[in-house]
């Protein structure tokens, strides 16, 4: 009896060792090839299927079973193949054998890589069978770091089958989904979770031109309606959103290309990165007044004519609006208080911008290759301007230094030859515009560090300045003062001085 109680013992000992050791925050690979990442004690993340290519019909198992033994449940997909970059720029899977060995491969790691589809290599794939298990079919996953901490894992703009389109997987998917699966609804193709709050995929196999999301879905998930690298199955002009839409997450419709047409109702509140970028055929859109959140690069690259971003939105984030080569006119209102680096970069059409009072601070190349705008007037309220932050802006003509401006990055009229007229408010006391004791028609611009009270930088030559009997020669010979100490990055990088 002793020895028999000695050996429960030890397999309860064991198991609960195997309980611990089997946590979450790494992957293991079955006995068939596939790749998994534990994402807790019970369930793991179907993240690569291996050593499939030939078939078209694909079954994600209920279980798998790890090579110590214990059996998890499948419960989620990822929507990319996981790898890692190494400091020395070594790439490798995303694979430990346990919690301690995972950790340490974390040492050393840059940066965190997702490539692919799980199904990538199934070629032959025309309808993939989701069974009762799965709960979520757009996790993004962890993975922990040395120190205990969970990082994140973006999708860069991917859903499980985002790159079905190309021209390496003729065949697009049918997903099916077990008629016993508690967490996951398809209705008319289009897949939700069971509550009907959340849509989670617009396949590719849908061919409308129009599709109208049901009333009581609150949010459209990571990636739902991405066309990535699927030219040829992007058919969707027009989407209609339900009074019930709260959230549009990362990616949702990015690279949607003949998306011409959604509308955004009044109590939506979120739009995520990335959510319409390469968006190319949408013209004009109209935000709502409870809209909070637009993510970075949200509309870059997109066909926007015109915006007019509601004063509930703080912040304009990284990228928001960049490299939208038909924006003509940017509207911003009272309550938006930053303008983020690159924001509105590359905007070559933009003729008119307005900015708010209330606005603190414009961003590293933010409002940068706008060719077209004439001029800007800043509000009273902003204290800092970002580097270069006007750079090729070759059509602006005129600008104004407010009161509250007290730092100016480097260069950030660099490369705008037209500009002739700089205003300072009498009421700063960073900043002041001199004209050499009337020697120069346009004046200097000058800084005042702190230093010694006195205007001491050269913040920036105008260009095309005259001299000489009603300013009408152009200069040949320009002495700095001695008061000047610092003359600052791109101040007279045009070389109007000849």
């Amino acid at each position: 009896m002793r020895k028999f109680l000695l050996l429960i013992s030890v397999a309860l000992m064991s198991a609960t060792a195997m309980a611990d050791k089997d946590t979450e925050g790494y992957m293991f690979k079955d006995a068939q090839g596939c790749y998994y990442l534990i994402i807790s004690e019970t369930e793991v993340m179907l993240t690569g299927v291996l050593n499939q290519n030939d078939v078209t019909e694909y079954t994600i198992p209920e279980t798998v079973t790890h090579p110590d033994g214990k059996t998890f449940t499948v419960a989620s997909i990822a929507t990319n193949y996981r790898s890692v970059t190494t400091a020395s720029g070594k790439s490798s899977k995303l694979v430990a054998s346990n919690q301690t060995d995972a950790k340490k491969e974390m040492n050393g790691v840059s940066e965190l890589q997702q490539f692919m589809t799980p199904f990538y290599y199934m070629k032959k794939l025309e309808r993939l069978i989701i069974p009762k298990t799965v709960k979520d079919i757009t996790t993004a996953g962890y993975y922990w770091t040395t120190g205990g901490n969970k990082i994140s894992l973006s999708d860069n703009g991917s859903n499980i089958l985002y790159n079905r389109g190309n021209s390496d997987f003729p065949k697009q998917v049918e997903i099916i989904i077990d008629a016993d699966n508690p967490y996951l609804e398809k209705v008319d193709d289009v897949i939700f979770t069971e509550d009907g709050t959340k849509l989670l995929l617009y396949p590719t196999t849908n061919t409308r031109t129009s599709y109208t999301v049901p009333e009581g879905v609150e949010e459209i998930e990571h990636a739902a309606f991405t066309r990535f690298s699927q030219e040829h199955v992007d058919f969707l002009e027009k989407v209609v959103l339900p009074s019930t839409i709260k959230k549009i997450d990362d990616c949702a419709f990015s690279y949607n290309e003949k998306l011409n047409d959604i509308n955004f109702p009044e109590g939506f509140t979120h739009i995520g990165n990335s959510a319409f970028r390469d968006t190319k055929s949408l013209r004009n859109i109209s935000l709502p007044s409870t809209l909070t959140y637009i993510g970075a690069y949200g509309f870059i690259y997109s066909g926007l004519a015109s915006i007019n971003v509601p004063g509930s939105v703080n912040t304009i984030l990284i990228s928001t609006f960049s490299h939208c080569k038909e924006m003509e006119s940017v509207v911003l209102n009272p309550g938006t208080e930053t303008i983020s680096e690159y924001a509105f970069m590359d905007t070559p059409k933009m003729t008119s911008m307005t900015l708010p009072e209330g606005l603190k601070s414009i961003g590293l190349l933010a409002i940068a290759g706008c060719t077209m705008l004439p001029n800007l007037t800043l509000p009273s309220t902003l204290e800092t301007i970002g580097n270069y932050t006007f750079m090729f802006n070759t059509n602006m003509t005129s600008i104004n230094i407010p009161t509250s401006l007290n730092k100016i990055g480097k260069g950030i009229f660099t490369a705008c030859p037209n500009l002739e007229t700089i205003t300072v408010d009498s009421n700063n006391k960073r900043y002041t515009l001199d004209n050499d004791g009337g020697k120069l028609d346009k004046g200097v611009l000058y800084g005042n560090s702190g230093s010694n009270g006195e205007m001491d930088e050269l913040v920036f030559f105008i260009p095309k300045n005259k001299i000489g009997a009603n300013n009408k020669t152009m200069i040949k010979q320009w002495i700095i003062p001695n008061s000047v100490k610092k003359i600052c990055a791109g101040s007279m990088g045009e070389h109007y001085i000849v």
